[in-house]
């Protein structure tokens, strides 16, 4: 489900390589006029200009190198779920691997919430007809409802998750229960006939502790908490014949059923 990080270069175009090239060149074009025309007449001075022409090609190639480091971290296209916008499972596997090693050398608590999200009232108007994507529609809620210091991810189709850094089992249930909410207000897309087509989810969460060392049991902990809370969202509702009940961790999260 995880997978590691691959190492990936971000390739140089004409304009990076044209201007790798510029400082070093225009640093020996004023070393050279240094030399030539102020070192017969001032020594001194020729030297003074053809430090400072030095000194700029050094700082202008560390400026270059600071740059290229943010792109690295930037411009990071397998990273990214074309559909949702979202980081994507290997996106998913760094940011645990960087918060698991948080965890362990600093202490401090963390929590993983994934949710199962499928499409309910969808009415197709030919066999083989696929409901319209909901990953921007998911994109959207999750970022409205979770803080801007937690980090979501889109793991495969229809599993999405949701790192919460410096926060405890009961801020996890919050962030549960802000899904739900946002879910209910209204269709993601509608039918042919205008009817509403909604995002239906179930979502769990499991705090950190210290034997997840590794990004994928962590995550299939997760997995697993979230396979066994559909479960019991399923009995409930068969049991009562009117929907599921619980707490946040328990519940079915979507839209009005069609």
């Amino acid at each position: 489900m995880v997978r590691p990080l691959p190492e990936r270069r971000v390739r140089s175009s004409r304009a990076a390589a044209l201007a790798a090239f510029l400082p070093g060149a225009l640093a020996a074009i004023g070393v050279a006029y240094a030399a030539t025309v102020i070192f017969p007449n001032d020594a001194g001075q020729a030297g003074v200009v053809a430090g400072l022409f030095v000194v700029g090609a050094a700082a202008a190639a560390l400026s270059r190198k600071l740059a290229a480091r943010q792109v690295v971290e930037v411009v990071r296209e397998d990273l990214v779920d074309a559909d949702s916008g979202l980081g994507n499972d290997r996106h998913l596997a760094e940011v645990l691997g960087r918060e698991i090693a948080r965890s362990l050398r600093h202490g401090g608590c963390a929590a993983l919430a994934v949710f199962a999200i499928h499409p309910a009232g969808f009415r197709p108007l030919e066999p083989g007809e696929r409901p319209p994507p909901f990953g921007r529609h998911l994109a959207k809620t999750l970022l409205k409802v979770a803080r801007r210091s937690d980090a979501i991810a889109r793991i495969d189709e229809h599993h999405f998750a949701v790192v919460l850094t410096e926060c405890d089992e009961e801020g996890a249930d919050a962030l549960l229960g802000r899904v739900r909410t946002a879910l209910t207000t209204g269709p993601y897309a509608r039918n042919h006939d205008g009817s509403g087509i909604y995002a239906r989810s179930w979502g769990a969460a499991v705090a950190w502790e210290p034997k997840f060392t590794t990004p994928e049991p962590y995550l299939h902990a997760a997995l697993a908490q979230l396979a066994a809370a559909r479960m019991e969202a399923s009995a409930q509702q068969q049991w009562s014949g009117a929907g599921a009940s619980g707490t946040p961790r328990e519940k079915p999260i979507h839209g009005p059923a069609a």
